[in-house]
């Protein structure tokens, strides 16, 4: 187990030592992290697809996996396009979460509620003030739209 980990943390490590910020140093950490448990987390999603024939649902787990390796390996190659990182991912998972909101199937979920959640963190937390408010309000469109097309109140 301490091998896996040490191997998984030396491409980091080695990212790195070509960072002096800091705070761009926490953030590139952050980031990676949070990619891996992304994998994590759609390791635990598969069963229940494949179990349901849900190939729709696989073949976004698909997708996320090759997205979230592309993205990790730019962002150790290439730190200093962190924030255009940060965007793009951001703008991918809001797409992601209003799309499966209103085209998939139009329900909140618990893991809807913790991505809406995670993009507010992360967006205040790594662009700060105003991007961060403007993509925690976009993010939070998944939350409205069943009281909108429902009219519950």
């Amino acid at each position: 187990m301490i091998s896996f980990l040490t191997r998984l943390n030396k491409p980091l490590q080695e990212t790195l030592k070509n960072v002096s910020d800091p705070i761009q140093n926490a953030q590139i950490t952050v980031f990676y992290y949070v990619f891996l448990m992304n994998l994590v987390k759609i390791g635990v999603l598969i069963p229940g697809y494949i179990a349901t024939q849900d190939f729709l649902l696989l073949g976004y787990c698909a997708l996320g996996v090759c997205t979230i390796f592309v993205i990790i390996k730019l962002l150790l190659s290439k730190p200093e396009h962190l924030n255009k990182l940060i965007h793009a991912v951001l703008i991918i998972k809001i797409t992601m979460l209003i799309g499966g909101t209103i085209f998939y199937n139009g329900d909140l979920t618990l893991l809807t509620i913790q991505d809406i959640f995670m993009v507010c963190m992360w967006s205040f937390y790594a662009l700060k003030g105003k991007w961060g408010f403007h993509y925690a309000w976009i993010a939070t469109i998944p939350l409205f739209y069943p009281i909108i097309v429902q009219g519950a109140v």
